[in-house]
């Protein structure tokens, strides 16, 4: 079995101490595709911009591991990551796209 390319386990997100994201969990493995669906609101924006940790004034828990197929690091924590090692991963080994109308 191959290690996952990105490992999510237990995300919460919460503003303002009102959790928005309950334990999320899902973990994608190389070659895969993964759509988040859901009704209008129900935290798919919030999950995706919280993994690379783009949303202001949230507080956030549990973990994000992302591989890096190509170098065979270690998966990097991207809840715990450095904003330095963010920049570096952000728009090279994850990204996130946005629906338009």
């Amino acid at each position: 079995m191959t290690a996952p390319l990105l490992e999510v386990e237990d995300l919460r997100v919460a503003f303002g101490g009102k959790e928005v994201v309950h334990g999320v969990s899902f973990s994608i493995a190389p070659g895969e595709k993964l759509a988040l669906v859901g009704e209008s609101g129900s935290g798919k924006s919030v999950t995706a911009l919280s993994m690379l940790r783009l949303v202001h004034n949230a507080h956030t828990t549990g973990a994000a591991r992302l591989a890096s197929a190509e170098t065979g690091r270690p998966p990097t924590d991207l809840l715990q990551a450095s904003e330095r090692e963010l920049l570096g991963i952000r728009g090279r080994d994850i990204a996130m796209i946005f629906r338009s109308r």
